[in-house]
């Protein structure tokens, strides 16, 4: 599971501030606007910086975002099911996130159907992309960060300026 947070920054902390001095449902539709505005956008960074199928079913597919008065979290390979034969993001997003070793072997016993046991030597890594620092997650955050902090302070002064105006979102 690949989480990331976006509150650390200088910039957010007044953000964060105004938003444990402000009335909940102000509050809440902060959150609210902020989700339905990010939640996309990640999703769709993810997927544009994924380049294969399993790229893309494993971490563009599950691309997630979570608002909270703390905070940004930009997740994903958080949710879903497994994949054909057993492949499930939950567990293997490194693999596919950083790539492995394509030309690795490994050798194991199978037992046939007769129930003779025999030694098997395959290449389980081949399907990984081959073996990199970053891959679409990390690049798509580094991308989504300050947007997503934009976002987040655009929404929080404009919700604020609503409210104090009568205007209820």
């Amino acid at each position: 599971m690949l989480t990331i947070d976006v509150r650390q920054s200088d910039e957010l902390r007044s953000v964060v501030i105004a938003l444990r001095a402000v009335d909940q449902t102000i509050a809440k539709n902060i959150r609210k606007y902020t989700q339905s505005d990010l939640a996309p956008a990640w999703a769709e960074a993810v997927r544009g910086r994924s380049h294969t199928g399993l790229e893309v079913r494993a971490l563009g597919n599950t691309a997630r975002t979570s608002v909270s008065s703390g905070g940004i979290t930009l997740k994903a390979a958080t949710v879903g099911r497994r994949l054909t034969r057993g492949f499930d993001p939950k567990l293997m997003y490194a693999g596919v996130e950083f790539g492995g070793d394509r030309q690795k072997r490994v050798t194991y016993q199978a037992r046939s159907k007769k129930g003779k046991t025999y030694n098997v030597t395959r290449r389980t890594q081949a399907m990984l992309p081959a073996r990199r620092r970053s891959g679409p997650v990390y690049g798509a955050a580094a991308e989504m960060i300050p947007r997503a902090a934009a976002l987040w302070t655009q929404t929080t002064v404009r919700t604020i300026a609503e409210a104090a105006e009568g205007k209820e979102g």
